[in-house]
């Protein structure tokens, strides 16, 4: 995702301001903030499962649809 912001940012730059730019650099910055959050909210979520006694592993799977019963 920081790669992604640089990228946009050096597009944003050397094509100059304008609304089409200014539009891009926004929804870039937006998608980053909403990527962070996502990843916080997912790391809650593992530490309540691993609270609730599911394992690294079990997790690993879920997360990876090897999901078994038993």
């Amino acid at each position: 995702m920081a790669q992604e912001l640089e990228n946009t940012q050096r597009v944003c730059e050397a094509v100059g301001d304008s609304e089409l730019t200014n539009e891009l650099w926004a929804q870039a910055v937006a998608l980053s903030d909403e990527c962070s959050r996502y990843l916080e909210l997912r790391f809650k979520l593992r530490t309540l499962a691993m609270e609730a006694g599911i394992s690294p592993k079990q997790w690993q799977d879920i997360r990876r649809g090897r999901v078994t019963t038993g």
